[in-house]
């Protein structure tokens, strides 16, 4: 796996912790590093496989919605 891949992953699974802790229901501050986390993975948006822009579109709507994450 290149470079490149594995900082995408390793993000995408500190999201996916991030989301199933349920910390983008807390405080301004944990939503604030959520979206910035959100976003240094969308700017790889060129190279994502259709399965992870699917996860960031889910993830931008449970954070927008403040909606609890089940996946």
């Amino acid at each position: 796996m290149s470079k490149l891949r594995q900082k995408i992953k390793d993000r995408l699974d500190q999201l996916h912790t991030a989301l199933r802790e349920d910390r983008h229901l807390g405080n301004d501050d944990q939503q604030q590093q959520i979206e910035e986390l959100i976003s240094s993975v969308a700017k790889f948006w060129q190279i994502l496989s259709d399965e992870e822009r699917d996860f960031v579109h889910a993830s931008r709507y449970a954070v927008e919605r403040q909606i609890v994450w089940s996946a």
